[in-house]
């Protein structure tokens, strides 16, 4: 399955986590890599709750790690707002309890040192997001191969399809796609290719458009394995593959 565009609220998540992931590379180290962003929108209102793993060793005391948690909220609330969020609230680590000394405070980074190590296949769709509200598939891109495997291959491929008719056809404002395999029969010939799209009524106009870039993209999948090692294609952004020239 693949769907695009992004709503607001799903641009909103992803970027907050990637601006968080950005700014422990480069200013603040004691944020650590393990960073969970959920959002819920009611109407205008967004609210986001951030699980931020902070690193031990860069924070000095209660007041510090409080702070940086503040910083965190501060970091989210700015991107929010600069994508689109007139209205936002930001809760960070929502089950520290200081007075009782227990926060969300590690050695490495992540929540992995506690066994928390997750599993392939439960959580983050092709983009990088967990949309419950979007049409998915329960097979895993994580820990499949990139040549063979339509677990990996058709998830890449339907939100390729779906990314190129957004941006290719006039008058088409969204695109859902949903490609099915059979055993024993070549990638690009999948037994079923579904395409949904909304838009101007002029679209019925574009059926050949859209069944000429479904045809190319399916002609492309032997190339992932090279786009993915290269990074012109990338699991868990946004697009997924750079644009060209």
């Amino acid at each position: 399955m693949g769907y695009a565009p992004l709503s607001r609220l799903e641009t909103i998540v992803y970027t907050v986590e990637k601006e968080l992931g950005a700014a422990a590379q480069d200013r603040h180290p004691e944020i650590g890599r393990d960073i969970k962003v959920m959002g819920i929108r009611q109407g205008e209102h967004i609210h986001l709750t951030i699980a931020c793993a902070l690193v031990d060793r860069f924070v000095l005391n209660l007041a510090d790690y409080l702070d940086a948690k503040g910083k965190i909220a501060a970091i989210a609330v700015q991107t929010a707002k600069e994508h689109g969020a007139a209205k936002v609230r930001v809760d960070v680590n929502t089950a520290d309890d200081p007075a009782a000394g227990s926060i969300y405070l590690t050695v490495t980074g992540t929540s992995a040192e506690a066994g928390d190590d997750g599993e392939a296949g439960r959580g983050n769709r092709v983009n990088g997001l967990i949309t419950p509200f979007r049409p998915m598939t329960m097979e895993s891109v994580a820990g499949k191969n990139p040549v063979t495997h339509v677990g990996k291959l058709y998830n890449i491929a339907a939100s390729l399809i779906a990314q190129r008719l957004v941006d290719d056809v006039p008058g088409l404002d969204e695109a859902q796609c949903l490609i099915v395999s059979q055993i024993g029969f070549p990638l690009d010939q999948p037994q079923a290719v579904d395409v949904s799209v909304r838009g101007s009524s002029k679209l019925l106009e574009s059926k050949r458009e859209i069944a000429v870039i479904i045809a190319d993209e399916l002609a492309r999948l032997e190339t992932i394995a090279v786009e993915l090692t290269t990074g012109t294609l990338g699991v868990g952004r946004w697009p997924l593959r750079e644009p060209e020239g």
